[in-house]
């Protein structure tokens, strides 16, 4: 008699998981916001092998490049100020003392299309697309300039990027 007990209550167990009597749903939502955004990855700077300091030759040009990486379809700009050692009219490398070589900064390699700073009209525009995207600086120092003792030459410009 016994087994039947325990038979029979295992029998209504089973029948009270077998099927429900009432069903709810709801919804449990995923969602994310992507925002903008740019920054440089890195900066690979403009280096002149040795020049003879006559500048009687052709023009000598160098090239660097400038990455940044930006949120796909962000619109950026990227722009170069005069530098530190901007005299008025040009950007400058300087020896430290009172000797400068003049040199120019461009956004094409056929040297057209000079690289001006934010809000200058001449920064170089572009669209993001989620990865890496490397724009390179092509630079050059004019022929025709007053010669200048032996010794190095630099300046710095602070690169900017808006979006």
């Amino acid at each position: 008699m016994k087994l039947v007990k325990n038979t029979v209550i295992g029998l209504s167990l089973s029948a009270a998981f077998a099927g429900y009597a009432a069903q709810d749903q709801a919804n449990l939502d995923f969602s994310v916001s992507v925002a903008q955004a740019c920054a440089i990855q890195g900066v690979n700077d403009s280096v002149w092998s040795a020049i003879d300091g006559n500048f009687t030759a052709n023009a000598n040009n160098s090239s660097g490049s400038i990455t940044v990486l930006c949120t796909s379809s962000t619109a950026y700009s990227i722009g170069l100020d005069n530098g530190q050692n901007y005299n008025g009219t040009s950007r400058t490398m300087s020896d430290g003392n009172s000797n400068s070589i003049a040199y120019n900064v461009y956004k094409d390699n056929g040297f057209t299309s000079s690289w001006g700073d934010i809000g200058s009209g001449s920064e170089l525009n572009g669209t993001g697309t989620g990865a890496n995207q490397a724009a390179t600086v092509y630079a050059r120092i004019p022929s025709g300039q007053a010669p200048v003792p032996a010794g190095s030459y630099s300046d710095v410009v602070v690169v900017t990027l808006n979006f």
